[in-house]
């Protein structure tokens, strides 16, 4: 889903809630006070996440965090391949103008882990290519030899 889902759902299974998410753990009856309060629970945090412009588009009267989770699942998934085109596209433009090498790698992984996150995986060797294609030419002898190395040089 989203790059915060992953932190989301790590916070869940720390706190054992994560079958609300799923939808696996269902109230024993209507009654069922406990389950209510948890639902409640994991439902107040995924608000708090929530832009006020995402919260109004999923929110829905008698929801569970399970109705909530496959909300934002549905919405963004129906955007994935739209923001991996642009993502790819961000990553093909990215060079060493203003940046120190330091914020440079680290705003390519930024782009190859959100890639990830959408399931558009971008193999380490076209990341390194990307990462070297792009640098500023003073550094372009650099990028020449690690280009030809065998075998080729991991992103790290």
């Amino acid at each position: 889903m989203m790059h915060g889902g992953d932190f989301f759902k790590t916070h869940c299974r720390g706190f054992s809630v994560c079958d609300f998410l799923t939808g696996d753990s269902k109230p024993t009856s209507d009654n069922d006070e406990e389950w209510f309060k948890l639902d409640c629970v994991v439902k107040t945090w995924l608000y708090r996440i929530l832009t006020q412009s995402l919260l109004n588009m999923i929110l829905t009267k008698n929801s569970t965090s399970h109705t909530v989770w496959i909300s934002l699942e549905n919405l963004f998934r129906d955007k994935k391949d739209v923001r991996a085109i642009e993502l790819e596209n961000e990553l093909r433009n990215i060079t060493l103008v203003d940046l120190t090498i330091a914020q440079y790698c680290q705003l390519i992984k930024t782009i190859f882990d959100l890639l990830a996150n959408i399931e558009n995986h971008v193999p380490e060797k076209t990341l390194v290519a990307h990462l070297l294609n792009g640098i500023s030419p003073q550094f372009e002898h650099i990028a020449t030899l690690l280009l030809h190395r065998d075998p080729p040089p991991s992103f790290l």
